[in-house]
């Protein structure tokens, strides 16, 4: 999947805000960029 914005990453990631990073979320976090538009990047 491609995410496009924000608000598709933290929905992937099960989260409201940044704030709400644990280290396994950052980790995830890393792992979804590939998937991302290149501008979020």
């Amino acid at each position: 999947m491609k995410y496009k914005n924000e608000i598709q990453i933290k929905k992937a990631m099960g989260i409201e805000s940044w704030r709400n990073l644990s280290r396994d979320k950052v980790i995830r976090f890393a792992a979804m960029m590939p998937d991302m538009d290149k501008r979020l990047c």
